[in-house]
Order: structure tokens, then C-alpha cells, then sequence
């Protein structure tokens, strides 16, 4: 195994991990809570993490600010129905989405983003 190879393995256990985080968290928050209630709850949830996993929800987001230098981006878009579970770049006036590996639904990125 090269080391390519390696880097692509641990990425997707990196990604997995942080879809089971995400979704694990979700899940305690019942779907009628909606609104300011809803944002609050998830606020108290991601302050009361552990450093480690408040890491690992800040790295997905940055490793998306990352992609924004080497693709010239000039913006990037997530969440809402309108991403439609995608991260879209704006490269050179053009808004583009990003690859298909990361999708999230609204919810996950509710909870990336009020980390």
C-alpha cells in the first residue's frame, strides 16, 4: 500500500467518524424541536463536546475552506435546501459544487456550522 493509499483510508475513516459524531448528536434532538429552540439545542450540545470531537467537527469545515485556495474560489455555500446537501465553490464568478463525497443533510450542516 502506498502512501496515497493510506491518506485516502484515513480519510475515509476521518469522514465516517464524523458522520457517526453527527448523526449521534442529531439523533438526541427530538424533530419537533424547530426554530430558535432547535439552534439553542444545538449550540449547548457542541459546547458541551469534548475537545476532540469539537476538532473533528471544526477540521470538516476547514478542510472545506482549504479546497477554496488551490480551486480559486472566491466563496463557498453550505447548508440549506438550496446546497442540496453539497458544498458549491464560487470559482472565478461560477458557483460549482463540490465533489460527491461530501454530502450533508440540513441538519449536519446546522451542527458544522454552529461549531
Amino acid at each position: 500500500m502506498n502512501n496515497g493509499d493510506v491518506n485516502s483510508y484515513t480519510q475515509v475513516l476521518e469522514d465516517q467518524s464524523v458522520k457517526i459524531l453527527m448523526d449521534s448528536m442529531l439523533s438526541k434532538i427530538p424533530d419537533s424541536l424547530r426554530g430558535v429552540g432547535y439552534h439553542k439545542k444545538l449550540g449547548e450540545m457542541v459546547e458541551s463536546l469534548p475537545e476532540d470531537q469539537r476538532s473533528l467537527l471544526r477540521e470538516e469545515i476547514e478542510q472545506h475552506l482549504r479546497n477554496m485556495n488551490p480551486l480559486d474560489a472566491s466563496d463557498i455555500d453550505i447548508g440549506g435546501a438550496g446546497c442540496a446537501g453539497r458544498v458549491w465553490y464560487r470559482i472565478q464568478g461560477v458557483k460549482k459544487p463540490g465533489g460527491k463525497r461530501h454530502k450533508y443533510s440540513i441538519k449536519q450542516t446546522d451542527l458544522l456550522l454552529h461549531n
